[in-house]
C-alpha cells in the first residue's frame, strides 16, 4: 500500500532531496503533515482520478513490491493497471519506503510505499523484496503530504 501528503518544506533538510530519491521515514511520517491513504482515494482501482489533469497511478506491482505514479494520462481512468505504465505514468518509483515526489506549488510531497502489503495472504509463490518468507496481505497505495 502506498499514502502520499503535502504542506509546507518540513524543517528537516534530510528531506529535502531530488524528486524521486529515497527518504528517511521520518519525512513521509511527520505529525505535521496531511496523510492520506490511497485506498481511501481510489477505492478498488489502481489507475484513478484526483480531479482534471490529476491521474496517478498507485498498487502493487509484483509480489512485495509498491509501485507509485505521476503525471500520468490515465485514458479511461478509473481502471485497474497492472503497472504505472499501464496507467500513461511517465514519472514512476517501484520499491519501499519513503520518496520524494513532486512537489504542488508552496508545498512539498512524499510518498510512501508498503511493499510488505503486496505481499500474499498465506501461501502463492515466494515473493520478492520485502515478502521473504513471510505472507502479509494485499495491499493498495495511498497519498501524503507536508503541510
Amino acid at each position: 500500500g502506498a499514502f502520499t501528503g503535502g504542506g509546507d518544506p518540513p524543517a528537516d533538510p534530510k528531506c529535502l532531496v531530488p524528486v524521486g530519491e529515497a527518504l528517511a521515514e521520518s519525512c513521509c511520517t511527520s505529525t505535521d503533515a496531511a496523510v492520506t491513504p490511497h485506498s481511501v482515494l481510489q477505492g478498488d482501482d489502481t489507475c484513478f482520478s484526483l480531479g482534471p489533469g490529476l491521474v496517478p497511478f498507485s498498487g502493487c506491482v509484483d509480489y512485495g513490491v509498491a509501485g507509485y505514479g505521476e503525471d500520468c494520462t490515465g485514458e479511461g481512468a478509473p481502471f485497474v493497471a497492472m503497472n504505472a505504465e499501464e496507467c500513461g505514468c511517465s514519472f514512476v518509483i517501484e520499491g519501499s519506503g519513503c520518496y520524494k515526489a513532486n512537489d504542488i506549488p508552496g508545498q512539498q510531497w512524499f510518498v510512501y510505499l508498503d511493499a510488505a502489503s503486496c505481499c500474499p495472504a498465506e501461501g502463492g509463490k515466494k515473493g520478492k523484496g520485502a515478502c521473504g518468507k513471510k505472507g502479509g496481505k494485499k495491499g493498495k497505495g495511498g497519498m501524503m503530504g507536508k503541510k
